[in-house]
């Protein structure tokens, strides 16, 4: 039915004004995008289940972290393939982070260890394991979301993931040359597999071209003193 409309559009534009050409076209954009999400949708059904109910844990424990990580991606995995929310973030601990990691043999307070000077290798080298656990469950999530397909691809290609920290250096709490990771492609929008650098960027500009990609109409994020417009070269 729509690609009928679509010739009885092409039909009329040279009848009409270069207004109402404009706004013909904006409402053709619009339903070809709702059609678009539809289809989605329709092939992302199949995937949607009811995951098992997890052994009982405690959620807090350092000992069970590991699992309970795992599954909570899986839900969240699992609420988007089921369209039950289109938005969500994974913490793990608190931005102080006084918990050890004993299934990586790491038995020191992590909020300390990522304080230790440069020169203490001994504490550097033992707090390393920690961010490449959390890499581990970032892949696990980038995984996950690849192996559901959506439209033509998958729903990694349909999704924008964010991995960041609350600092950029642990000991001395520096903002400075703050590391970013994106992934997904966020329906095509994003142009990926690259390593870029900027200067003199707000942390705010990243979130303000997020909100942009995922078609929200903002023209400034958070505090308007840090935020200069969206991060260009993204999309």
């Amino acid at each position: 039915m729509l690609d009928t409309v679509r010739k009885q559009f092409d039909t009329l534009r040279p009848r009409i004004s270069t207004p109402d050409r404009d706004k013909l076209d904006s409402h053709l954009a619009m339903v070809r995008d709702i059609e678009r999400r539809l289809d989605v949708l329709t092939t992302a059904g199949a995937a949607c289940m009811v995951p098992a109910q997890p052994a009982v844990t405690d959620p807090e424990g350092e000992d069970s972290m590991a699992a309970v990580a795992r599954l909570q991606a899986d839900l969240l995995v699992m609420a988007l393939a089921c369209d039950l929310t289109r938005v969500g973030s994974l913490q793990h601990s608190s931005g102080a982070n006084n918990i050890r990691f004993p299934f990586l043999q790491s038995y020191e307070d992590d909020h300390q260890l990522s304080h230790s000077g440069n020169n203490d290798t001994t504490s550097q080298n033992e707090w390393i394991h920690a961010p490449d656990w959390y890499a581990s469950q970032f892949a696990h999530l980038l995984q996950r979301l690849k192996s559901i397909p959506e439209g033509s691809g998958t729903m990694l290609d349909n999704t924008l993931i964010l991995w960041v920290s609350d600092i950029a250096v642990g000991n001395t709490h520096s903002h400075k040359n703050m590391p970013f990771i994106l992934a997904g492609r966020a329906g095509g929008l994003l142009r990926t597999g690259r390593y870029v650098r900027y200067q003199d960027k707000w942390h705010n500009d990243l979130l303000l071209a997020i909100l942009q990609a995922m078609g929200v109409p903002r023209a400034t994020f958070g505090d308007p003193a840090f935020c200069t417009g969206p991060l260009a070269g993204l999309t």
